[in-house]
């Protein structure tokens, strides 16, 4: 199963591996923002950390694709009335940490994709090897 993470303006998505990994058979992209699943500032104030993701596992990508619908600089997680801050210096070397609601969406994706694989079953866990395809 195939999950990558990158920010969404980065030069990187040009790169010939990164075009390559996205040739996979049932590889997929999203672009979602942090500040959906949490991603905030040291006093609360959310941070918008635009994100893309590739992978194979819809389930994955389902859980993780939620934009911010905020306008001017405001952010829609609590109704609209934060400001986004923005990810530089520090702000933004401390924002390379998930948040624990985008790492839970993660698991419960991967949950999900275990699951529709047949490879999960809530009262046994992961119940079959997973090989490489």
């Amino acid at each position: 199963m195939l999950l990558h993470e990158h920010p969404a303006q980065a030069d990187s998505w040009g790169e010939q591996c990164v075009k390559d990994v996205m040739e996979i058979e049932g590889a997929d992209i999203i672009t979602m923002d942090q500040c959906q699943f949490g991603q905030c500032d040291e006093e609360g104030s959310p941070i918008k950390k635009p994100t893309k993701w590739p992978s194979n596992s819809p389930h994955i990508l389902r859980k993780l694709s939620k934009r911010c619908t905020g306008r001017l600089g405001l952010c829609s997680r609590n109704g609209g009335d934060e400001r986004h801050v923005l990810a530089s210096g520090r702000i933004a070397r401390d924002a390379a940490i998930y948040p624990f609601q985008l790492c839970k969406a993660i698991v419960e994706g991967l949950r999900d994709e275990l699951a529709a694989r047949g490879h999960y079953s809530k009262s046994l866990g992961v119940i079959a090897p997973l090989g490489y395809g």
